[in-house]
């Protein structure tokens, strides 16, 4: 590390040699933010952006929080003491890809939701989106300065020119125990957009600011850049996990904002399945966790159908019913009003917009259908078509879940 310079090498580093909770991912240290100043990192030397995906992505952060500076309009890293004290919290999950009309929605009916519930003395509830980067973030048993070199010194071995670079065969000889012969040749086009015949090794392991999955990254938080949300980058995956995390920062009320279209809380909070990696205990443990103390409660936004009617949020079925129907008696879970939807969302005749998420989007994108811009935010939209992630989408070059996973895991 004492030889470099550059900001993102120095901070995959930080932790090296501290004991980690491969459960929990903390351990002795835990670092919120990060800024690098001074003669050696000149202006534009570094993304905060990017570094707090590479602290999340590292497992030197359960989560990073970047806001919007008001005077250079760019983000920037927020320290969570400062930003989220004593302030009740509304906060989306999602990996707005992309970001929709809908997500706007919900995000406004269950702030007004909140308010109509606070005295003069409350602030205003901040709004944060939980932008889940899961799919393109490493793997805990990957990280270490050991398995990063040992990596390195395979490409090194691989890397017949010497030159920093990688054509097609010699790809396909590193990494044919890995992947399928046709998930390197779209890995190798991804990287090869000009088409020169390499890429660099840099790119391939996105070792600096240049990078695929860097590239991924910046193109979908730019996309949620002009709604001037703040924004919590996190490898969260457990809802009652995020909401320990807040209960941190905050001893205000917390709101964790789900629903609309055709959403469904029985597979987001009452599915055994997805409690089977992150509670001994199971669904009993995470929602009990979620839901202690009485700090952190669940809105949930109307279900609104391809015909624009507005329909009661759907509710789990079999042995879940009676407990969801118990924790909305408690309060715990607060089905939204239609009197805090916003008017052009209680009726067939103007809610549009707000009829389709995200997988429908992109469907719309994939299909060539340029009705997918009538289900985002104008400005978000405008932004969309200048950058290549949905001329990716549309032409079917994304990578498959496999590539993204292999990626990470370098």
């Amino acid at each position: 590390v004492h030889n470099t310079s550059d900001p993102y090498i120095i901070t995959s580093y930080l932790l090296d040699g501290l004991e980690q909770n491969v459960d929990s991912n903390s351990g002795r240290l835990e670092i919120d933010s990060i800024d690098f100043s001074g003669p050696a990192f000149p202006e534009g030397s570094w993304d905060p952006r990017l570094m707090a995906m590479r602290m999340v992505q590292l497992r030197i952060a359960n989560g990073v929080l970047l806001e919007p500076d008001a005077v250079s309009q760019k983000y920037r890293m927020a320290v969570p003491n400062n930003l989220l004290y004593k302030r009740p919290l509304v906060v989306e999950r999602s990996r707005f890809t992309p970001v929709t009309c809908m997500h706007e929605e919900v995000m406004g009916a269950c702030s007004r939701t909140l308010e109509q519930e606070a005295d003069e003395s409350t602030k205003r509830p901040l709004e944060i989106l939980n932008m889940q980067i899961d799919d393109i973030i490493q793997p805990t048993e990957s990280e270490g300065a050991d398995q990063r070199l040992t990596t390195l010194k395979r490409v090194a071995t691989s890397e017949l020119k010497q030159d920093g670079m990688l054509d097609l065969a010699e790809m396909k000889r590193m990494f044919k125990d890995k992947l399928t012969e046709e998930e390197i040749d779209a890995l190798f086009k991804g990287l090869d957009p000009q088409s020169v015949g390499s890429v660099s090794i840099d790119a391939l392991f996105s070792l600096t600011q240049d990078g695929v999955l860097a590239e991924e990254f910046l193109d979908r938080f730019t996309m949620l850049e002009p709604l001037k949300y703040t924004v919590l980058l996190s490898s969260i995956s457990q809802t009652h996990d995020l909401a320990s995390y807040l209960q941190r920062y905050t001893n205000q009320k917390i709101v964790v904002a789900v629903g609309g279209g055709g959403f469904s809380i029985g597979r987001a909070l009452f599915n055994p399945d997805s409690y089977k990696n992150g509670s001994a205990g199971g669904m009993l443990e995470g929602l009990g966790r979620l839901f202690s103390q009485g700090g952190t409660r669940v809105f949930t936004y109307p279900n609104i159908t391809p015909e624009g009617q507005i329909l009661p949020a759907s509710i789990p079925d079999g042995d879940a019913q009676p407990l969801y129907e118990y924790l909305v008696r408690t309060g715990a879970i607060v089905p939204i009003s239609s009197s805090y939807l916003s008017p052009e969302a209680r009726s067939w005749k103007t809610n549009l917009q707000f009829r389709l998420g995200s997988t429908e989007v992109r469907e719309l994108i994939a299909q060539g259908s340029a009705e997918w811009e009538m289900y985002m935010p104008p400005i978000v939209a405008t932004i969309a078509k200048s950058q290549g992630w949905f001329g990716r989408l549309r032409n079917g070059e994304t990578f498959t879940a496999n590539v993204w996973q292999f990626l990470a895991g370098l």
